[in-house]
């Protein structure tokens, strides 16, 4: 799903991995919370964050 809409909106895929990864990996260390994500939780294996994301 996440690689249509990436297609779809002419998103680089790999690059946006690397980017949720980033992302993921800075808020599970605490350097930005669910306040800055607007209540978005960024935690492993949370697909749903991933979609909403992209």
């Amino acid at each position: 799903m996440v690689n249509e809409i990436c297609n779809h909106a002419e998103i680089y895929t790999i690059s946006f991995a690397t980017t949720v990864d980033w992302t993921f990996e800075v808020f599970e260390k605490g350097l930005i919370t669910e306040k800055q994500t607007n209540g978005l939780r960024l935690a492993w294996g949370n697909s749903d964050a991933v979609v909403e994301i992209v």
